[in-house]
């Protein structure tokens, strides 16, 4: 349930950053996230992570989460260059931080649980490749480009829907 939520925070906050309408659209994840959780709940963990890796995920996911969105709300708002780039610097190493918490979860799996892990994440990688590519190749027609900081958004979701897809073909 608590990953459904992180997922549908994240979610959330990522079209509430792309549309403007934060709070709405961050209610939206929320319910979305309740509904994903709901749904795999009293099916047993689906994962079998080493005690304490699922917390500390969700903890680095949340503390970059916030980062996020506060650099999103105020960073116009600060004049000093000095505080901005202090406030990008952080948001960024919270998602290192992110990244290497997921890889010592993974690393903590049994062959198996990795492999689905691995296979995900390279699907991710190569939908959000194939993505990018065709935004890229869409600007030389005019379309305007995104915010490339939205680059994340796509692989996380396609490395769910491939771990999700794994996970039912491994079982």
């Amino acid at each position: 349930m608590t990953g459904g939520l992180v997922l549908g925070a994240i979610i959330g906050a990522s079209l509430g950053l792309i549309q403007g309408d934060l709070l709405e659209d961050l209610s939206f994840g929320l319910v979305i996230g309740l509904a994903i959780g709901a749904g795999f709940e009293g099916r047993g963990q689906l994962m079998q992570y080493r005690p304490g890796a699922i917390r500390r995920v969700i903890l680095i996911a949340g503390l970059f989460l916030v980062l996020i969105l506060v650099s999103f709300e105020f960073i116009d708002d600060i004049s000093n260059t000095n505080l901005k780039t202090i406030l990008l610097l952080a948001t960024a190493g919270a998602f290192l931080l992110f990244v290497l918490a997921l890889g010592w979860s993974i690393a903590g799996l049994d062959e198996l649980q990795r492999r689905i892990q691995t296979e995900a994440i390279a699907i991710g990688f190569d939908f959000s490749a194939v993505t990018m590519l065709t935004v890229g190749l869409l600007s030389q027609v005019g379309v305007q480009q995104p915010n490339w900081v939205y680059d994340g958004l796509p692989m996380t979701i396609c490395w769910g829907i491939g771990k999700l897809w794994l996970i039912w073909k491994y079982r």
